[in-house]
């Protein structure tokens, strides 16, 4: 993480196997990746910080520091099972379809989509090893991109 630049280094992931937590790197080469975030997230990871750091003093050495962002206040990572109950009973208190937390990587990559940014862009933010499998999925968004691609005719009337 680079508050100066702005991204997030994305190396490593974090599984729940055979009774304990693995941190283990990316499964492929382009998994690991570089990540620009919104400002807005930026000042929410630096509030964060300051009150892990907070934590981190008044803990001292039982504060497990591991480096992870998502934990409790020792340290310790969320297990990514309760991470995703958590998520769950989040979306019920507000009334929410249920989703996975996963879920929220597609829809980050559908809005990008309908923003029109690139899919090369979105395919490298996401891992994927190439456009095409981010295309595959996402085809969804693809029939509303032709819907605004059919502006052609206007584009054109403003040549004559």
């Amino acid at each position: 993480m680079s508050f100066e630049t702005g991204t997030l280094h994305i190396k490593n992931s974090l599984d729940y196997e055979e009774g304990e937590l693995r941190l283990r790197p990316v499964k492929t080469k382009k998994s690991e990746r570089m990540v620009k975030l919104p400002q807005t997230v930026l000042e929410e990871l630096k509030r964060h910080l300051r009150q892990q750091l907070e934590l981190k003093l008044k803990l001292g050495p039982a504060y497990s520091d591991g480096g992870f962002v998502c934990g409790w206040e020792d340290g310790r990572p969320f297990n990514p099972d309760w991470l995703n109950r958590a998520f769950r009973r989040l979306l019920a208190h507000f009334g929410l379809p249920p989703i996975r937390f996963h879920d929220l990587r597609h829809t980050h990559a559908t809005l990008l989509l309908r923003e029109g940014v690139p899919v090369k862009v979105i395919a490298e933010r996401l891992g994927h090893s190439t456009t095409s499998f981010t295309q595959d999925i996402y085809s969804h968004v693809l029939p509303e991109m032709q819907d605004r691609a059919a502006v052609f005719d206007q584009l054109m009337k403003k040549e004559k």
